[in-house]
């Protein structure tokens, strides 16, 4: 490793970089989500149930953004494959 740069092409940095990109907000929300669900009184507790109503909201609005972007996607591909 030493004097060598980091190979920014080479598969393991780039699962590495998804991995830090997905994994640390996933974790900063499970920890929320136990915070919230776990609290002692009830301002706790609807905290936690109000961020699990946006999380799952944005994750229903990112999967039918991935489907729309996917089909437009490989459409536009099946056009290019002669």
């Amino acid at each position: 490793m030493g004097d060598q740069p980091l190979d920014n092409n080479s598969i393991f940095t780039r699962y590495l970089i998804r991995l830090l990109l997905l994994g640390i907000p996933v974790i900063n929300v499970i920890a929320s989500l136990l915070w919230g669900f776990a609290g002692s009184d009830e301002e706790t507790r609807s905290f936690g149930r109000a961020a699990l109503i946006v999380i799952v909201t944005f994750a229903v609005l990112f999967l039918i953004g991935g489907l729309v972007a996917f089909t437009f996607l490989s459409q536009r591909l099946f056009e290019l494959i002669p």
